[in-house]
């Protein structure tokens, strides 16, 4: 079973807060926080002594979840673990609306297909890195992200003010995305979570490379993310001008149209889809 054609659940979604399914005292949490997506992880999160207890705590804290505003995705163990197995046949009995894989590659995305729901494929390995076109292309796929820690350590970067290190990196992921169709890809996750004014910042240069969400680790981080990643009332109002004269004019036979002096044709419009998708994250706009 591949997953279901449609709307993805994850369009517009600026933020994915990540929280092990081993702390019930954090799952406790999440159905209020503002995250657009919350990330019930059992990979890399939880200790490996403590894997069977983070199943157990997901499988207890999922109703609640299902009822909390935001998505409910899950991150599963690769398929080299051990843990893999168990952890499909716990999505096979308490779906969430995603599915995150980690390390990810052609192969496992393929693989993962069976499970039946959109998947957010990791790019955190050179070998994930070099495959991401590959890996967007691939049916179950509905974004790409970053995982930013495993790589630099791979390739033995080092952290830089201007964050150039991982550069390269992440103009390959928006590419690759773009070019499959995918929603704009998820930024990796900034650690210093007492750092504020270091995550905005961040934000911006994502958002500024072709990003369009970033992950989260504390809740504290979500707010300035989706403030980051929210398009300003000017956007709007100007995105709300272009779909509506560009679909009058295309319903009388045109198919472009001018708004405010510039030319409208259907790579505008679908900017301007983009940022009233990123104003209404739960809601799909139709392109």
């Amino acid at each position: 079973m591949t997953a279901a054609a449609g709307p993805s659940p994850l369009a517009g979604a600026r933020s994915f807060l990540f929280t092990p399914a081993s702390s019930e005292r954090m799952l406790a949490k999440l159905p209020g926080s503002n995250a657009d997506v919350v990330v019930v992880d059992l990979e890399d999160g939880v200790a490996a002594d403590r894997k069977q207890a983070a199943r157990e705590g997901y499988r207890a804290a999922y109703a609640e979840l299902c009822q909390a505003p935001a998505v409910l995705a899950v991150r599963i163990n690769g398929g080299d673990s051990p843990e893999h197995g168990a952890d499909l046949e716990l999505l096979a009995a308490a779906p969430p609306a995603a599915v995150v894989i980690p390390k990810a590659t052609p192969d496992s995305v393929r693989e993962a297909a069976a499970i039946g729901l959109p998947l957010i494929a990791a790019v955190e390995t050179a070998a994930s890195v070099l495959a991401a076109a590959e890996i967007a292309a691939a049916e179950a796929v509905a974004a790409l992200t970053i995982g930013a820690a495993d790589l630099g350590q791979e390739l033995g970067l080092e952290d830089r003010p201007d964050r150039q290190q991982l550069l390269g990196v992440r103009s390959a992921i928006v590419l690759a995305s773009a070019a499959a169709g995918l929603r704009r890809p998820i930024d990796a996750v900034f650690m210093d979570v007492g750092d504020t004014s270091g995550l905005e910042d961040e934000c911006g240069y994502a958002r500024a490379l072709g990003f369009g969400a970033k992950a989260a680790i504390h809740p504290a981080q979500v707010d300035p993310i989706n403030a980051a990643f929210a398009p300003t009332a000017e956007q709007l109002e100007w995105a709300r001008r272009v779909v509506s004269a560009y679909e009058e004019a295309t319903s009388a036979g045109s198919g472009a149209v001018s708004v405010d002096g510039e030319l409208v044709d259907l790579p505008v419009v679908r900017r301007a889809r983009d940022l009233l998708a990123l104003a209404s994250p739960q809601e799909s706009v139709v392109s």
